[in-house]
């Protein structure tokens, strides 16, 4: 019986956007293009988690139809403001699922406090331990006067959207206003299917998806974490026959590798700034040109010393990928 082909994957990443990707998926039997494409865009849209503000509490107002002293803009206008914050948040430092069963006047805020005139921005908003703000150049609001303006942002992770009635019941208070949550960080997902004509294979599919996001995650680990989450989703399907999910269903063809072949810049792979610029010195700026290097050619690059070829050699591993042999 014919088995799967392997295939390549080209992942090229934007070098002035790194959250702008386009990968290219190919050879793929007729009609896993779509199978996959499909699976994934409706992943990537719906089940990628991120960050959004779900409550706010501007001076101790009680609902978003109320209008402050000093301040351009009402607080509606403010909380849509606020809605297009981009944020990130580090579950290392910060456990959003501890947080829930906390009480809300027990979790960590964002926090605002002016009383001079001027513009307030994104960038004047004090984040706790393990949460960024991304755009911080987006404005919030006007103070047209010297008022005492005192702001409290709470944020959480989820996934897809929340509405504002949803949020209101992890509420218990009325000094906070509650606000409708879109938690995708995923702003773009396009993917087509080509037929590409193969001697050895016939008619097969190539798969291109682009993917945008919000700057909260960049979009080659959004695909990564896409694919991850439909394998771990069909895992214990494959489970029911233990025989079966042993059973080999790639074939050993040439044609194509297990590892994808990341056509990203280096920065990629986050080593130290003297290896970078090592690199960088020596004309290699990419992956796919450092892993076209032997080992041999990789030790007579100058002023690469043994630390710095190791920690290369670690972080091609992790990526499944080394030097040509």
């Amino acid at each position: 019986m014919e088995k799967i082909p392997k295939f390549n994957i080209d992942a090229k990443v934007n070098t002035s956007n790194q959250y702008l990707a386009t990968v290219v998926i190919s050879p793929l039997k007729q009609g896993f293009g779509v199978t996959i494409g499909n699976a994934l865009r409706r992943v990537l849209l719906s089940y990628i988690p991120g960050a959004a503000v779900f409550a706010v509490k501007i001076n101790s107002l009680s609902h978003e139809f109320a209008s402050i002293d000093g301040v351009f803009e009402d607080v509606t206008t403010i909380i849509l403001n606020l809605k297009r914050l981009v944020i990130q948040i580090d579950e290392n430092v910060l456990n959003v699922d501890d947080l829930e069963e906390k009480t809300i006047s027990d979790w960590p805020t964002l926090k605002v406090n002016k009383d001079k005139k001027g513009t307030i921005y994104a960038r004047d908003i004090v984040c706790p331990p393990g949460v960024k703000i991304i755009n911080n150049d987006l404005k919030i609001c006007e103070l047209t006067e010297d008022v005492n303006f005192d702001m409290e942002l709470f944020v959480s992770m989820d996934r897809g959207y929340r509405s504002f009635t949803e949020n209101r019941e992890i509420l218990n208070t009325l000094k906070i206003i509650a606000v409708d949550s879109m938690f995708s960080p995923i702003t773009k997902v396009e993917w087509k299917v080509t037929e590409e004509k193969t001697t050895k294979q016939g008619t097969t599919d190539k798969l291109t998806m682009t993917v945008a996001t919000n700057g909260s995650i960049k979009a080659i680990d959004a695909i990564a974490l896409a694919a991850r989450t439909l394998g771990s989703l069909l895992e214990p399907i494959a489970e029911f026959n233990p025989e079966i999910s042993k059973r080999k269903l790639l074939s050993d063809s040439e044609l194509a590798t297990k590892k994808a072949v990341i056509s990203t810049p280096i920065d990629e792979l986050e080593l130290t700034m003297r290896s970078f610029n090592c690199l960088k010195q020596n004309g290699i700026n990419t992956i796919p040109e450092l892993i076209n290097i032997s080992f041999a050619e990789a030790e007579k690059i100058k002023n690469l010393g043994k630390k710095s070829l190791n920690e290369i050699i670690a972080k091609l591993a992790e990526r499944g990928l080394k030097f040509k042999d």
